[in-house]
């Protein structure tokens, strides 16, 4: 609750026949005062005591809403008869999330001068689709034998990551997304070196990878299994960042297993000891569980999931790889799963669609 009180030397004259209108605003509420009847020669500025104390009293509930979608061309008219003048002027705030609005209005006539100004700010409630949301991350990647098939609606080719003489597959295809989201996170100043990433890798059993890996060529991680990694690390020294060595040692194998592969995820969670709110968990996978007959169904692994966001309260996402991806069997991890064909459709979910 707020009030404000008159001050007489916040007054506007009149610009002919004698009325000053005097306007107070406290932002949100407006009060207006006339003083009439006075000639333009003896038109003077009222002391103190010629003007009541005007008190506004205000109690605002602000319950709103606001969508950002801003593109305005706004046109300013002064030559209509009444000399009327209005502006707006809209502002992105303080990121994404925010909305300022300013309006002016500006009126001359034969019998007074008249200027109005109001400001409104508003916070979005509900936050942009984001695909990674706080430090930690765990990206999981389906394996499975099906995933060494051409990846169907791919219309960038993406090569042969993983070195098994298949091109643009599906596996390829996850691992050029998580390759990108990793580079994501290293053009990020503030989580190039302090984020942790961990993968796992699932197919008929599911795997959390040892995030620093040796290489076949003699160049040595750190030792001893690591859960997780920064988005830059280069234990081995090979000068490829350590997440994407161990995208690119995945290989397809066997069938697939839901139930699995979350139950890893929350053990790298885990093992991150990453808080509630400050971690994202990402699902990817081009088919349907089909391993552990009868756990295969939503039933097993959906409460697995729901504690990955409930419980250890994970940013949880779960996306089907290539066009024949079957989205219902990964509602259960999360409501708003979708099917995309190429890495830059992953990817714009991470940059708003503005990813260079």
């Amino acid at each position: 609750m707020n009030s404000i009180t008159f001050n007489s030397t916040e007054i506007q004259q009149s610009l002919g026949n004698g009325l000053i209108r005097v306007f107070v605003s406290d932002g949100l509420n407006t009060a207006f005062a006339d003083v009439s009847e006075l000639t333009p020669l003896d038109a003077q500025f009222p002391g103190p005591d010629a003007i009541d104390t005007l008190e506004i009293t205000k109690n605002v509930n602000l319950n709103k809403v606001v969508t950002l979608d801003i593109d305005k061309d706004v046109n300013v008219n002064v030559n209509n008869p009444d000399q009327l003048a209005t502006a707006e002027s809209d502002a992105e705030a303080f990121g994404r999330q925010a909305l300022a609005e300013t309006d002016a209005y500006t009126s001359v006539t034969e019998n007074e001068a008249f200027s109005y100004a109001e400001s409104t700010a508003a916070l979005d409630l509900v936050p942009p689709d984001e695909l990674l949301i706080g430090n930690d991350f765990v990206f999981v990647i389906d394996v499975s034998l099906s995933t060494e098939d051409p990846s169907p609606g791919l219309t960038i080719p993406v090569g042969d990551l993983n070195n098994d003489g298949l091109f643009n597959t599906i596996l390829d295809v996850e691992i050029a997304s998580f390759m990108a989201l990793n580079q994501q996170l290293i053009d990020d100043p503030l989580l190039r070196d302090t984020a942790k990433v961990s993968i796992v890798s699932f197919s008929s059993t599911a795997t959390r990878q040892d995030m620093s890996p040796d290489l076949p060529t003699g160049e040595l991680g750190k030792p001893g299994f690591q859960s997780f990694t920064s988005p830059i690390a280069d234990d081995n020294r090979n000068s490829i960042p350590d997440v994407v060595d161990v995208l690119m040692s995945l290989v397809p194998i066997e069938a697939t297993n839901y139930r699995d592969a979350l139950t890893e995820a929350g053990k790298a969670v885990t093992a991150a000891g990453t808080a509630v709110g400050d971690g994202s968990v990402i699902f990817l996978s081009d088919g349907v569980p089909s391993v552990g007959i009868p756990d295969t169904g939503p039933e097993i692994y959906g409460p697995i999931a729901d504690s990955i966001r409930d419980v250890q309260g994970q940013n949880l996402r779960a996306f089907g790889v290539g066009a024949e991806a079957d989205v219902d069997f990964l509602k259960p991890i999360d409501p708003n799963a979708a099917v995309f064909t190429d890495p830059d459709n992953l990817l714009a979910l991470f940059c708003g669609g503005t990813c260079p």
